[in-house]
Formats: structure tokens, C-alpha cells, sequence
């Protein structure tokens, strides 16, 4: 029976650092995401802007995500794509990870789903398939696809008010339609999208009907519930997410959840389980700050814990990077290379 040293649940920034970090202290691990590829929420909204990242300036979600991924696999840890847990159990000395193929064995567990699975909040009436293929997004992959379109936003939070301040240099107008008489995100947000000329939004309306082209194949207007009806050359609806959280259900009796079922943790990730921490969204403690640098940070407080667990006699804490020999080569190889590049 293989024993891995940590098994890892969750791809995102928590659990890719904690993959990193696991590997700096010279841990087996193994990470299992239910996803087909790695990144967590960052997926959901890759043109996304990110500002509260330390030591980065303004970065992309998608470009944020590839350094995380690329930074996990420093140490060529196992990763198991498309793969959901779905129960585990505790023996003395090792924890028994059931997924639908596979048992895993591992003597430490970090819990890093974020808020559970995610998958977008698609939107409540009925519609032609084909438009998620044409012009209906539930995800922003790419800014030139809205270049001098007349864009209609479905929903008013934050995710919705990153998006119309993302696209609204290369649309050719953006209306947001709002269920409710007040929009649900930032208000400053929503004054400096409200002085744009191009941008438009609609309270207390909805989307009843999606009105296409003689071919039925892509939106070409949309009607609201005050019979009014708009131009569309494209769609994007932000209603959420829908999160899927089974695994919890059969740790219910395991742990102390808060009324959102977030897991109350001790000394930031530690649980009332030995060896079983949690690093991310899915952890709440007194003064967390909402960061994705938090959940790395937590990511890392884990392996610390784990390793120290494992091993009574290991360190607290890793040796940083420019003392640590596993890094020696790497670091020649990257100056051989950047001399390499200048000279060229």
C-alpha cells in the first residue's frame, strides 16, 4: 500500500503553494482536483485583474494561474485531474481517500476546495444550447471577443462590474441588467461605470427570452420582463456560482462549520482532527483577511503542521529558497539561461 506524506484536495492558489511548499520539505504528496485543470476559481474569470498580489503588479487570473501551476511543479508531485473525493477516513496512523476509482493512502490531509466545486450559475429560462457555442458566455477567456459589440451583462456584483470595467475600452456599449433597485456590487464601482457614456444599466429587470437569427444559431436581442427589448451581439451572465459541497456533508460530524458551512479552524489551519488541516475559503478563524495571499499563506501553515506531525524532530518550518540546496541547480540554470537569452 503506497502512503503518500500529504494528500492535498483542491487545485487552487491554496492548494497549488501548499503542492509547492509540501515539495520545498521534501514531502510525498499528491494532489486531487475534481476539475480538468488546475487554477480553482482563478478559471472562472481569466481576464480577471488581480491587484492585491504581493510583489505583483496588476496581473491577469489566467497569467497568475499559469505561474502557480508552473511554480507547483518545481517538485514533480503526483496530480490527479478530474478526480473527486468522495469520503475519507481516519485509521492511527494514515488517512484512507476514497474517489470514484481509486483509494488513496496518505499520513496527513489538507483540504484546500475553496467554497466546494464550482460551475457557473446559468441562467433560469430556456434557450438553445448552441449559444454557449456563439455568443452566450459564462466566462470571459478572451477581451477581443467583445471588440465594437453591443454587450448585455446579466447581473450586477462584483464579478459583473469587473467585467463591464474589463470590456468597456473595446465594446461598443454594455448594458447591465439588474433583478433588484439597487446593484449588488461595490457603489464606487458602479459610479465610475455609471460616468462612462457607453455603459448603461437597468434596474429591476430580468432576462425573459433570448431572440435570435433566422438560423436559430446565436443571439441577436434580448427581451427583459418590462417587455423592452435590446440589441445583443453578446451575452454574459453573472448570477454566481453554484458550488458543490458533498465532501462536507460526510465530514458533517468531524468539525465545528460556521452557518455558510466554512470549517472553524484552530490556530488558523489546524482542525480537531491530527494530521487533517485546511487552507483556503473553506477555513473561517477570527480576522481572516479575504487574499488570495492569505490562502497561500495557509496553504503553507499547513504543510508546516503536516510535516511536523509526520515527523516530531522536523523543523517548524522550511529553509527559504536562497539557502535551501534544492535550488542550487535550478538557479544556475536559470542565470545560464537568462545570460544565455541576453546575449541573443
Amino acid at each position: 500500500m503506497e502512503i503518500y506524506d500529504c494528500l492535498i484536495i483542491g487545485g487552487g492558489p491554496a492548494g497549488l503553494y501548499a503542492t509547492f511548499y509540501a515539495g520545498l520539505r521534501d514531502m510525498r504528496v499528491k494532489l486531487v482536483e475534481h476539475q480538468s485543470t488546475l487554477g480553482g476559481k482563478l478559471n472562472l474569470y481569466p481576464e480577471k485583474i488581480i491587484w492585491d498580489v504581493g510583489g505583483h503588479s496588476p496581473i491577469s487570473a489566467q497569467q497568475f494561474k499559469e505561474a502557480l501551476v508552473e511554480q507547483s511543479m518545481t517538485f514533480n508531485p503526483d496530480i490527479a485531474l478530474n478526480t473527486s473525493v468522495k469520503s475519507i477516513q481516519q485509521f492511527p496512523n494514515y488517512y484512507a481517500i476514497t474517489t470514484e476509482n481509486h483509494h488513496y493512502y496518505s499520513k496527513a490531509i489538507v483540504l484546500a476546495t475553496g467554497r466546494g466545486i464550482f460551475t457557473p450559475e446559468k441562467l433560469n429560462i430556456q434557450y438553445n444550447p448552441k449559444f454557449e457555442l456563439t455568443n452566450l458566455y459564462y466566462t470571459i477567456k478572451s477581451l477581443s471577443t467583445f471588440n465594437r459589440k453591443d454587450v448585455v451583462i446579466s447581473g450586477s456584483g462584483n464579478v459583473a462590474l469587473d467585467y463591464a470595467e474589463m470590456i468597456l475600452p473595446v465594446a461598443k456599449s454594455i448594458t447591465m441588467i439588474c433583478r433588484k433597485n439597487k446593484a449588488s456590487g461595490h457603489e464606487a464601482m458602479i459610479n465610475k461605470l455609471n460616468n462612462h457614456p457607453n455603459f448603461n444599466l437597468i434596474y429591476e429587470n430580468s432576462i425573459t427570452q433570448l431572440l435570435s437569427n433566422n438560423q436559430n444559431d446565436y443571439i441577436s436581442h434580448i427581451k427583459l420582463s418590462n417587455d423592452q427589448t435590446i440589441n445583443c451581439d453578446a451575452l454574459i451572465v453573472s448570477h454566481g456560482v453554484v458550488s458543490n459541497m458533498d465532501l462536507l456533508g460526510t465530514l458533517k460530524n468531524k468539525f465545528a462549520f460556521n452557518d455558510v458551512q466554512q470549517i472553524e479552524t484552530i490556530n488558523q489551519v489546524e482542525t480537531t482532527l491530527k494530521g487533517f488541516y485546511v487552507a483556503g475559503d473553506q477555513s473561517i478563524y477570527n480576522n481572516k483577511p479575504s487574499l488570495i495571499m492569505s490562502s497561500m499563506n495557509e496553504g503553507c501553515q499547513a504543510i508546516n503542521k503536516a510535516k511536523t506531525y509526520i515527523d516530531l524532530n522536523a523543523p517548524a518550518s522550511g529553509i527559504v529558497s536562497s539557502h535551501n540546496d534544492k535550488f542550487k541547480q535550478l538557479n544556475i540554470k536559470n542565470y545560464h539561461n537568462s545570460n544565455t537569452n541576453s546575449f541573443n
